[in-house]
């Protein structure tokens, strides 16, 4: 995407995609990035990241080391092998900095680091140097280009230089189109159309310049008109809305499979070397085609048709992550569109709720001591119809963006209610269940009124429900979190501190506030027993927390190991995978169901439903997927 395009818009700083395992961390970087005027993209995982890279084209990747599956170097690695995402800036966040890791990270191309915890502001000028060095390198490239360009004296599209050969627009193509079938009003044939995606010049066309870009375009568009007509197979090819992107449309009564093959030819034709700038250059190219329902005969239905394959077919260009695609993909049924999908998700979040595509799942808190379950923390998630399983960090801040998330925190409010209720009426050892509480809640809704209400409705006595309001979010607007606090302790929910460590004076307003818990941010627990920088850091904010009178949960406890370092430093509470993943409701009730009344839950229980689980896997069951938005 050129800067020119980025005026105007939100996000017009940059475009930074965050690759991180960790929500908490990731709603504190999107805040602090987009305050400073970037636009955010965010992934959980790796191979997530690295689509979204190939897809959205961002201005910098910000990158966690620690990721589950493919780490961060694995990321980097790729990024750097692609030919549309090798030049991208690349900074890792890490807990902390092994003189191995910042090794490797160099040979791979890493530009630069950042420890966690960190200082919005200091993320933000991180990002901000990288690009602005990036722009001073772009910008001195394009002059010595312009001056190259200018002793080659090549001819530009002022001058008349395009001739008659460049391509028709998208509209002329649409009337092309209509009238091709016309012509044909007995033919019954699907309409098929293809696209071709330049790969990497749309990422470099500050780099290479006005002038250049005009050539290339020209030469570009030659090759695709004198194929248009070759190899047996006329059809139609226009320019599209972007550089680089061209549709092509074949005739009434072409197969899928010849018109798969006419544009192979073409990505063949199109990957040859091309004159530019006094020597060769050759440019990526990714096509794809695919092949929609016979149009009906009036033009409007027809462009909405082909509107529709066209959109395919760009789908179906995209590499998956990590392919380096040589041929052409054919869309099949369940592939996804990137900007398609946000705006469709954007839409049927509005919906969610009513449509019954949203569920809460239940992770267990643990007491370190005794290994008795206290309580569950409840985390949403959605099912959607066409898209599957939605992942929290993509559909969350959507919905904190849209407004949407005032109603699905009510939902899951009222929904978590119920449930232990539910629960608590079979007899099951449930304790509390804890849930979150956004940033946009607390701004927007009467919170103290809404827990009222779904304590009422079900009968839950307050010391069942403990709310989670973000570190962020209480500096955010500290009066209101204040009488927010003061108002629903009063009712005699627990209120508990999320995400501690990841805000801007994590120390400081401790003690202006009345709350009950704090959760140390998995950041600093997983991995601590490798790390004396993070054991320090945690037997600070646990010796603070005895002071104070705050008991504490470590989220993200992963093993034995650091488990034990916990337990030795009077940590309280633990809530991680060590214990248990995030449980469906039928998966609670299962493992509760073995116990016998008066008895508590405990984490071997835990332990042995997991192991049941497993076995089920082996003999032909699943188990759910590992879910990279919780622990």
């Amino acid at each position: 995407m050129s800067a020119d395009s980025r005026a105007g818009r939100p996000g017009a700083a940059g475009r930074v995609l965050v690759i991180e395992d960790d929500l908490a961390v990731i709603r504190v970087v999107e805040r602090s990035l987009r305050a400073a005027g970037f636009e955010t993209l965010a992934a959980l995982e790796g191979k997530e990241g690295i689509a979204l890279a190939q897809s959205r084209q961002p201005d910098l990747v910000l990158c966690d080391i620690g990721l589950p599956g493919l780490d961060g170097h694995g990321v980097l690695q790729c990024l750097r092998q692609d030919e549309a995402t090798r030049d991208i800036p690349f900074i890792f966040l890490t807990g902390s900095i092994a003189h191995d890791d910042v090794r490797l990270g160099m040979r791979l191309g890493a530009d630069d680091y950042l420890t966690k915890p960190f200082m919005p502001k200091d993320l933000v000028e991180a990002v901000q140097a990288r690009l602005a060095r990036r722009r001073q390198i772009t910008e001195g490239m394009q002059s010595k280009l312009a001056a190259m360009m200018g002793r080659l004296d090549l001819p530009t599209a002022a001058s008349g230089a395009r001739g008659d050969v460049g391509l028709p627009d998208r509209r002329q193509l649409e009337a092309d189109v209509a009238a091709d079938w016309r012509q044909r009003r007995s033919e019954a044939s699907p309409l098929i159309a293809g696209v071709v995606r330049a790969l990497d010049v749309d990422r470099n066309d500050a780099r290479l310049g006005h002038v250049a870009l005009e050539s290339l375009q020209q030469q570009v568009e030659e090759r695709i008109a004198a194929a248009a007509a070759a190899h047996g197979v006329a059809c139609r090819a226009a320019r599209l809305v972007g550089f680089g992107r061209f549709g092509v449309v074949f005739p009434p009564g072409v197969q899928l499979a010849a018109a798969t093959a006419a544009m192979q030819a073409l990505l063949q034709t199109l990957r040859s070397a091309y004159w530019l700038q006094g020597g060769e250059v050759f440019v990526q190219f990714s096509a794809g085609v695919a092949a929609g329902a016979a149009p009906v005969r009036d033009d409007a239905s027809l462009r909405e048709n082909l509107t529709q394959v066209l959109l395919q077919a760009e789908t179906a260009s995209r590499p998956a992550p990590g392919e380096a695609r040589q041929s052409v993909g054919v869309f099949r049924d369940g592939m996804r569109a990137g900007p398609v999908e946000n705006l469709r998700l954007d839409a049927d979040l509005h919906h969610a709720v009513e449509r019954g595509q949203l569920h809460v799942v239940y992770q267990p808190q643990v007491e370190l001591a005794s290994d008795v379950v206290l309580g569950f923390e409840a985390l949403v998630r959605w099912q959607h119809p066409e898209f599957g399983t939605v992942s929290p960090a993509h559909f969350i801040p959507l919905a904190e963006q849209n407004g949407t998330i005032l109603r699905i925190g009510e939902w899951v409010l009222w929904e978590s209610c119920r449930q232990v209720a539910d629960w608590l009426r079979r007899g099951f050892p449930v304790g509390r269940v804890a849930v979150n509480v956004s940033a946009v809640q607390m701004q927007e809704a009467d919170v103290p009124e809404l827990v009222r209400a779904a304590l009422a409705a079900h009968a839950l006595d307050p010391c069942r429900l403990q709310l989670e309001i973000t570190e962020s979010a209480v500096l955010h607007d500290l009066a209101r979190a204040k009488a927010m606090i003061r108002d629903v302790r009063e009712l005699g929910v627990s209120v508990a501190i999320d995400d501690f460590g990841t805000g801007q004076s994590s120390l400081a307003y401790l003690q202006q506030l009345k709350f009950d818990e704090l959760k140390i941010d998995r950041s600093f627990i997983q991995g601590v027993e490798r790390h004396s920088d993070r054991i320090a850091i945690v037997e600070l904010i646990l010796n603070l927390a005895e002071k104070l009178g705050f008991t504490v949960t470590a989220e993200g406890i992963e093993n034995e190991v650091t488990r034990d370092l916990l337990t030795s430093r009077r940590c309280q509470l633990g809530q991680g995978y060590h214990f248990a993943r995030p449980m469906s409701v039928e998966a609670v009730a299962a493992v509760m169901s073995g116990r016998r009344p008066g008895m508590l839950l405990t984490a071997a229980d835990l332990a042995r439903a997991a192991r049941g689980g497993e076995a089920a896997t082996r003999s032909g069951g699943a188990l759910p997927p590992r879910d990279a938005s919780a622990g």
